[in-house]
Order: C-alpha cells, then sequence, then structure tokens
C-alpha cells in the first residue's frame, strides 16, 4: 500500500518511527485496494508544497511527503525531535485517509486525532 523512499542522509531512527507508523497505518487499512502510495521522506528540513509554501509535511495526492530533517531547529532534544517527525507523518497519514474514504480535504479534526493516535500508540 505505501511505498516509503528515504533520501539520503535521512537518520536511523527517523527511518525507524517513519516505519514503525506506517506499519500500523497499513494494518489498519488492509482492505485497500487502490494505488499504491508514495511516501517520500527528505533529509530537509521542510517541503515544497505549492507556489513556494514549505512545509513540515504534505499531502499531494496520491503522495505523502514528510521532512525527515524537520523540527531540528525548534525542538530541544533528539527524542522530541523524532516524535515531532512522527506526528507530521500522522497528520499527512490522515489527509491520506480521508482521501482513501472519498471526504473532503480538510485540517478540522485532524490534529485532534492525530493526538489520539499517539496517545494510544494504535491507529484508530
Amino acid at each position: 500500500m505505501l511505498d516509503i523512499a528515504f533520501h539520503d542522509g535521512v537518520a536511523k531512527d527517523v527511518r525507524s518511527e517513519i516505519a514503525r507508523i506506517a506499519k500500523r497505518f497499513v494494518g489498519h487499512h488492509h482492505a485497500y485496494t487502490g494505488p499504491r502510495i508514495d511516501v517520500i521522506v527528505t533529509n530537509t528540513t521542510t517541503v515544497s508544497v505549492k507556489d513556494g509554501v514549505r512545509s513540515f509535511g504534505a499531502f499531494i495526492a496520491p503522495a505523502v511527503l514528510v521532512a525527515g530533517c524537520g523540527w531540528e531547529t525548534t525542538e530541544k532534544t533528539r527524542k522530541a525531535q523524532v516524535k515531532a517527525v512522527g506526528n507530521t507523518f500522522i497528520h499527512e497519514l490522515l489527509h491520506l485517509e480521508r482521501w482513501i474514504q472519498g471526504k473532503p480535504q480538510t485540517e478540522r479534526g485532524i490534529e485532534a486525532k492525530a493526538k489520539r493516535i499517539r496517545k494510544a500508540n494504535k491507529w484508530l
């Protein structure tokens, strides 16, 4: 379902966090039969979304982009940095989930659900 590509320079702990979250997401959506979804994790602090806008992550159907070095300038500890990249990935996967379900793309409720998923340590 997900084809994950890591750019050179993405740290091992970030790769592990992305893989762990992806496994939970795929397990929850095991019945999905649509096209494969590209997940691209860059070795940059932001990704280009559109018209020069930069972000820590983006969902551009049918692809997910995550800045693998995002949050390094805002979070103090390495653990917090890796967790923040994981949170960004969860956020973008929730947009993917809405796309799979044929729902409109909106930010409404995304962050709250991402926090519940992180807290429960499983896809809800």
